[in-house]
């Protein structure tokens, strides 16, 4: 099957859009669960004392709190289409001779993975299987913190909430769990392989969706700023691309507050070509070394 390459922008565009229509639709939610959930009510009251939001800013707060909700829904989708169409869902027993033996392997949020997953799966809306391929993330990379429960969950629909016989007892339920699906379908269309490709595309493409969805206010708000690729490369230029790899190939790079990673990825990739062309060099030099990795347990 050919896939279509990525127009990153024209994809980020449409996903902002997307992204609009999800603050609005939390923004509703928010509303409703904090009226008639005393749970919810209860857990953002306590969220207003902890962060010491006035009565005045506590709107502003609500949707800063639905924006990153929105935007963190959008990231694990995004995230997932990445993997799977860089083959990182992949098992060894995937592959005959080197060679995938079926190029739909660990698709799991792509059309025919969804496909997979009803077929398998009956009776499940379609949020819930989206849910099961965010816990076969959590599995498979335990570390990413992007699938761990996390606050953001109490916008999305409960199990409970996504059962029909509850939904056609509430009607404003119903309609807040319809638009929900809905808004979830329009995102994994917009992301599926038969429109875009992400097996080829730069590794910074979470970053570019970051700056492009949190404005410079909601960033500020939460503390966070993302750094434009030209000030990387010139930092990088100045310390990383100066490291003799042949004289010390143990460099060490750290990037503390990492954010989407876009200092280490263009770290790595300096690197990386650094170790491509002194490679001969470095197998001549180091070849009757011996080293161990200590690990702490």
């Amino acid at each position: 099957m050919e896939h279509n390459i990525i127009d990153k922008q024209k994809m980020i565009s449409e996903l902002k859009q997307i992204h609009e229509q999800l603050v609005e639709l939390y923004i509703d939610i928010f509303d409703y669960k904090f009226n008639n959930n005393e749970e919810f009510a209860e857990y953002i009251k306590n969220q207003y004392k902890e962060n010491g939001v006035s009565q005045k800013d506590q709107e502003k707060w609500n949707k800063n709190f639905c924006h990153r909700a929105a935007y963190t829904l959008l990231n694990k989708i995004l995230f997932v289409r990445i993997c799977e169409d860089k083959g990182f869902m992949r098992n060894p027993e995937d592959y005959i001779a080197g060679e995938i033996n079926n190029p739909n392997v660990g698709e799991k949020l792509s059309k025919k993975g969804v496909q997979k997953w009803a077929s398998i799966i009956t009776n499940y809306t379609f949020w819930e299987l989206v849910k099961f391929a965010f816990h076969d993330m959590r599995k498979s990379y335990r570390n990413i913190e992007l699938y761990k429960e996390d606050k953001y969950e109490l916008l999305n629909p409960t199990n409970e909430e996504l059962e029909l016989k509850y939904i056609n007892k509430k009607e404003t339920t119903k309609n807040l769990v319809l638009r929900f699906e809905n808004i979830l379908n329009n995102i994994v269309d917009k992301l599926d392989s038969s429109e875009v490709d992400f097996g080829e595309a730069d590794s910074n493409i979470l970053g570019d969706v970051y700056e492009k969805f949190m404005d410079r206010e909601s960033r500020k708000s939460i503390g966070q700023f993302y750094t434009p690729d030209f000030i990387i490369e010139y930092i990088l230029k100045n310390t990383v691309a100066e490291a003799d790899v042949v004289e010390n190939p143990f460099v060490s790079v750290a990037d503390i507050s990492c954010g989407s990673g876009h200092f280490l990825i263009m770290a790595y990739d300096m690197l990386k070509k650094k170790f491509m062309e002194n490679l001969t060099t470095l197998r001549t030099k180091y070849e009757n070394k011996k080293y161990s990795i200590k690990v702490d347990c």
